[in-house]
């Protein structure tokens, strides 16, 4: 059975995530801290930072990491009130 493509499911973009994740790498590098540091302070794993700054990151990661990056959640959340 052929599909065509109007019937077919679209996937969300990621492109939002992924503008966050750039948003919080280059906050964390303008504080000149490393990732382990990071992590270390907000009390989350290393690999969960990693995964957040390659876009994907849940609402609990973006509340933990916000205060040390001098940011408020809503800075990381955009669309989503906090």
């Amino acid at each position: 059975m052929e599909t065509n493509g109007s019937n077919a499911k679209k996937r969300p973009s990621r492109a939002p995530a992924v503008k966050v994740g750039v948003k919080l790498r280059e906050r964390r590098a303008a504080l000149s801290l490393s990732q382990m540091q990071l992590a270390v302070m907000s009390g989350i794993a290393l690999n969960t930072l990693q995964r957040a700054e390659a876009g994907d990151f849940t609402y609990r990661t973006a509340v933990r990491l916000a205060p040390h990056l001098d940011l408020a959640p809503a800075d990381l959340l955009p669309g989503v009130k906090v």
